[in-house]
């Protein structure tokens, strides 16, 4: 061997002996750990940021504002943890390759150690048969201990294959059940809050079913009271309209009955006043003392003779004359007297009637002017009642507030009773679907709150499951019995989940008060055989066929109907 080669494999073996490869590894065993732990908690924390990434894209506009600060939070720990893990890599890296690249090559050496070996057999001068004998021994030992090593060693190798191959599988299968966990507990959160979601939408249409309700009941309180305020002062109205038009009718009576008296009244005066007119000129034609006087002063020519002889004999014939008329003025005087009497009492008489008529005439127009107002506040009452009878909200109430009586006058109130009524019936349908569809919300609010109870206690199960899984799923130290021995122990050991929920009854049970613990007691021993079963639903079905039995012959005992 000459000095280069000599030179040359000291110097590797030194470096190398120095390097301390089986410490390295123990480091790099240790950061490959490390790194692979770093790699399982980034992927779970991006999992994590992508389902808070989800929630809040489902946000809506008003609470995304607020939660953008713990979103910004959670990716800045998201990258604070990726730049430590980069920076812990690139520390592993350059350590190792620091160290790596200052090893000398060990090429050459191992190239000249070869070459030396396969030199020295033609170097080595012969040796004596004995020593020949015992170099094949020794190298025939030293072969079936070679052979001995190579075996353990192909064991031990096949052993960290199958223990690396086992860790694979076992890895294989947390991530598969972590997974397929992940995938449910998802898959039952999003249950969750769709049920929650659904809830609250429930909990606003039953809140805006209530609002409306009351809203409509307050509604139909606040015209009732109208329609009652409303009704009192047109049914004032109406008596004293009722009593206008009585003493209306009492004062056309009188007037016609008065209208007749001063017709035949003024009749019987002018027929009075025809027969005093008759005597008047039958009066006026008789001769005066003024035509007498006028006949004896053309008579007065004659002689003196004749007039002195005569003038005894006109004196006592005009003395006659004068006498009888007299005689015949004195009744026509007495009857002018007594026509001018009458004439005066039929003239303040009719004077009176007019007076009266005038009285009655202002008192009629007075009343016509009181029918007409009273005609113009019904029209508006009228209109109003039009009015609530179109408004949907307060149609129901008219016919129960008015009544029958108010209406039963016309065709028109006829029609608006029934249009009234109509529209009664129609809101009592509405009222009646809101109250069904309440009861179905109701209802519906129930079996979702049941809902969400039973999917809390599979999440409870579902928690304890995983617990179980994640404790039975550490790797053992044992390396020989691989996966066998998971199986045998998970065999032989008891089932947790079914003591898990004999404890969660316990203790349920241990919550109740003693009367709810008699209950529960009684009920279980009650109904945990089938005989007590069978009498019991045989009991309770001829109670209920007594009852019904008894009412029915107690209502037709007693003449009681359905439409009674």
């Amino acid at each position: 061997m000459d000095s280069s080669t000599r030179a040359l494999l000291q110097t590797v073996t030194q470096y190398w002996k120095g390097f301390d490869l089986d410490s390295k590894r123990v480091m790099l065993d240790a950061q490959g750990v490390s790194m692979q732990e770093q790699k399982e908690h980034s992927v779970k924390s991006r999992k994590t940021l992508a389902e808070h990434t989800k929630r809040f894209r489902k946000l809506a506009d008003a609470d995304k504002v607020a939660a953008i600060p713990s979103l910004l939070k959670a990716y800045q720990e998201e990258i604070d943890t990726l730049t430590k893990r980069a920076k812990y890599s690139d520390n592993a890296f350059f350590a190792l390759y620091k160290v790596l690249y200052e090893a000398p090559d060990p090429v050459p050496a191992l190239d000249a150690a070869l070459l030396l070996d396969s030199s020295i057999p033609a170097a080595v001068p012969s040796a004596s048969s004995s020593d020949k004998v015992a170099s094949t021994d020794l190298v025939a030992k030293l072969r079936r201990e070679l052979a001995s090593y190579e075996a353990e060693f192909a064991s031990l190798k096949n052993q960290d294959i199958t223990i690396r191959n086992l860790e694979a599988k076992l890895a294989a299968m947390e991530d598969n059940m972590e997974r397929q966990v992940e995938i449910k507990v998802q898959a039952r959160c999003r249950d969750v809050a769709d049920l929650a979601l659904y809830q609250q939408q429930a909990d606003r249409t039953v809140m805006q079913a209530r609002e409306a309700r009351d809203d409509a009941l307050a509604q139909l309180d606040l015209m009732r009271s109208e329609l009652l305020q409303a009704a009192v002062p047109s049914m004032q109205l109406e008596l004293e309209i009722a009593q206008k038009e009585a003493a209306l009718a009492q004062t056309r009576r009188d007037v016609e009955r008065l209208q007749e008296a001063l017709t035949s009244q003024t009749n019987l005066w002018r027929a009075e006043v025809a027969a005093l007119q008759a005597q008047i000129d039958e009066l006026s034609q008789r001769p005066t003392v003024e035509a007498y006087e006028a006949a004896v002063a053309l008579q007065a020519k004659p002689t003196v003779h004749n007039q002195s002889s005569s003038s005894r004999y006109a004196q006592q014939s005009h003395q006659q004359q004068v006498a009888g008329l007299a005689a015949a003025e004195l009744p026509s005087i007495d009857n002018l007297k007594v026509i001018e009497e009458l004439q005066t009492q039929v003239t303040s008489q009719r004077q009176t009637y007019e007076a009266t008529v005038r009285q009655l005439t202002t008192q009629l127009d007075a009343a016509n002017g009181t029918v007409q107002r009273q005609a113009g506040v019904i029209s508006q009452l009228e209109a109003t009642l039009d009015k609530a009878a179109t408004d949907p909200a307060g149609s129901s109430i008219l016919g129960d507030v008015l009544g029958e009586e108010v209406f039963s006058n016309g065709d028109k109130e006829s029609k608006l009773l029934s249009i009234m009524r109509q529209q009664r019936d129609r809101l009592k349908e509405k009222l009646k679907d809101v109250e069904a569809d309440l009861h179905a919300t109701g209802a519906a609010k129930q079996a979702m709150a049941t809902r969400l109870r039973q999917l809390e206690v599979e999440n409870v199960d579902l928690v304890q499951k995983m617990r179980y899984v994640a404790s039975a799923a550490k790797p053992t130290t044992d390396l020989e019995t691989g996966g066998t021995k998971y199986s045998t122990l998970y065999e032989e050991r008891m089932n947790p989940f079914d003591q898990f929920k004999q404890m969660e009854s316990a203790a349920r049970v241990a919550q109740l008060n003693p009367l709810d613990k008699i209950l529960l007691v009684s009920a279980r021993l009650i109904l945990s055989h089938p005989f007590t079963r069978m009498g019991l639903l045989v009991y309770l079905f001829v109670l209920h066929s007594l009852v019904v039995g008894t009412l029915t012959m107690s209502m037709h005992l007693c003449n009681v109907s359905n439409h009674t």
